[in-house]
């Protein structure tokens, strides 16, 4: 998988694969009824500073199928009913759900069947949309916490961007251990 994947690139300069298990895809998210689908990068667990102007790089040659340019922040009472709605599931949470609570994300085809999600933007550079090729190392947006409950609260916490990577529609890891997403995620990233 590592070998793979070695055309991918860190979507934040400086950055390396968190040192948190709660941060890598497959870690229990008990608050919404499912797991943690990708990899997020924070501050405090990647080895270098994120904020609302880290810019966010394309990881890979692509091409933009979605741009969520018209995001609105959900409201904590929002937030909080979607949850509750959530709860009433069993195993993962709906889908309808969990795309509300990525916030403001794009969503880029890249070769080999890889399609990746970033995911909780602050904001989307203006010249990201639909149909556009994007090469490896743009800047797509910016390090937010959208659909976050510190995104619903309107406050700086939270920071971080969530990467969500799919092969052919599927989730790359759901074959692997915990033990060997990281070490793949490492190998590819670090």
């Amino acid at each position: 998988m590592i070998q793979y994947l070695s055309f991918v690139e860190k979507p934040i300069k400086g950055a390396h694969v968190s040192t948190r298990a709660s941060h890598l895809p497959g870690a229990p998210r008990t608050y919404r009824n499912g797991v943690h689908e990708g990899l997020d990068w924070y501050s405090y667990a990647t080895g270098t500073r994120i904020d609302r102007n880290t810019p966010v790089y394309s990881i890979a040659d692509g091409v933009v199928v979605r741009a969520d340019h018209d995001y609105r922040e959900m409201t904590t009472p929002e937030r909080e009913a979607l949850l509750a709605k959530g709860a009433d599931n069993d195993g993962q949470t709906p889908e309808d759900i969990l795309d509300r609570m990525r916030g403001r994300s794009v969503w880029i085809q890249h070769d080999k069947g890889l399609m990746a999600r970033y995911v909780h933007l602050d904001r989307i550079d203006p010249h990201v949309q639909v149909g556009q090729k994007i090469k490896a190392g743009d800047i797509i947006g910016y390090v937010g916490n959208s659909g976050t409950s510190d995104g619903a609260k309107g406050n700086d916490e939270g920071l971080h961007l969530h990467l969500d990577l799919f092969l052919y529609g599927e989730w790359f890891w759901k074959q692997y251990s915990l033990k060997e997403r990281r070490m793949i995620l490492e190998g590819v990233f670090d």
